[in-house]
């Protein structure tokens, strides 16, 4: 039996596609996938390049709608649970030389909502906040039950007011 799905793809490749999806960024996603972190972006690009690993993100898109309630969501998810890792480096760095563009451009600072060097000299870091983000995550969850529990509630109005039919049809058919 062969390993992984009907592309070929091994359990690490669909994971990485699946973080991808949800992350947009390649990095993060084959370090969280379990790819060794100093080549993740080498490796990402080289997963993207491969027709099969499209296929599965194309598979991926078409199961999910690409809504605007989906970014909201996966945004609010790499706020809530996202490494601090590189903004971290970046404080320990920024005490000797700039990290120059392509130092600071392979860091990942999406959890980074202000950085500023105080009038002392000092590096200061501010995080977005990772409670609203689990706040609005739950809120969302929330409605989106809510919407599936109206839809279910309305299918079983419709089931019932059916059986109410049917019961006062001669035959006992509902239409």
């Amino acid at each position: 039996m062969r390993k992984g799905n009907e592309r070929g793809l091994s359990a690490k490749k669909r994971l990485f596609c699946r973080l991808y999806y949800d992350l947009q960024n390649g990095r993060e996603a084959a370090i969280r996938a379990g790819y060794p972190a100093r080549e993740a972006a080498k490796t990402a690009a080289e997963l993207l390049g491969q027709p099969a690993v499209l296929d599965e993100l194309r598979t991926i898109g078409e199961e999910q709608a690409r809504s605007v309630q989906h970014q909201v969501r996966a945004g609010l998810h790499r706020l809530a649970f996202g490494q601090v890792t590189d903004a971290v480096r970046l404080a320990i760095d920024s005490a000797g030389e700039p990290a120059g563009r392509e130092g600071l451009d392979a860091l990942d600072l999406f959890n980074v909502a202000e950085l500023k060097t105080s009038r002392s000299g000092q590096f200061e870091i501010k995080f977005f906040d990772r409670m609203r983000a689990l706040e609005k995550l739950w809120e969302l969850g929330a409605a989106g039950e809510s919407e599936t529990m109206a839809s279910f509630l309305g299918a079983l109005r419709q089931g019932a007011e059916a059986v109410r039919q049917a019961e006062d049809r001669p035959d006992g058919c509902a239409l």
